[in-house]
């Protein structure tokens, strides 16, 4: 039998809810911090990085329905290589999308909310340095 640690809270009969944010903002080179939420602990070293919209990086043809989401092998490595990518909430699993974007070369992922979602923050667990922002920031 293997040890396992719970990374996200248990509901209880006392408490349904988790009265903690997990913070990880965002900050652009002019100073400007973008509030961001994400629970898995990946930091990127103190230097800056180029900030794309997934559509800027991704391969000819994708079809504007699906331009914008990271969709599994969507962007272009030449492109994304080194980039921090940013992925809209919609079509396509918010983990593969983060996937997609390491298998590009991407340094970091940045889930941009759609309007429908608004405010809505997923907890996810991520395996690159990763933040999850709300629509009015995206």
């Amino acid at each position: 039998m293997n040890n396992i640690m719970l990374l996200f809270p248990i509901q209880d009969n006392q408490r349904n809810t988790v009265d903690r944010s997990f913070v990880a903002p965002i900050m652009l080179q002019d100073g400007t911090i973008i509030e961001g939420r994400s629970i898995t602990p990946r930091h990127m070293p103190n230097s800056f990085y180029p900030l794309v919209l997934a559509r800027e990086v991704e391969f000819p043809g994708i079809p504007i329905s699906n331009s914008g989401f990271c969709l599994d092998k969507s962007l272009d490595r030449n492109k994304a290589k080194g980039k921090i990518v940013v992925c809209m909430r919609g079509e396509g699993g918010r983990i593969r999308k983060e996937l997609e974007v390491e298998r590009a070369g991407g340094v970091g992922f940045i889930l941009g909310n759609n309007e429908l979602l608004g405010n809505d923050i997923s907890s996810d667990v991520h395996f690159i340095p990763s933040t999850q922002v709300s629509y009015h920031m995206s």
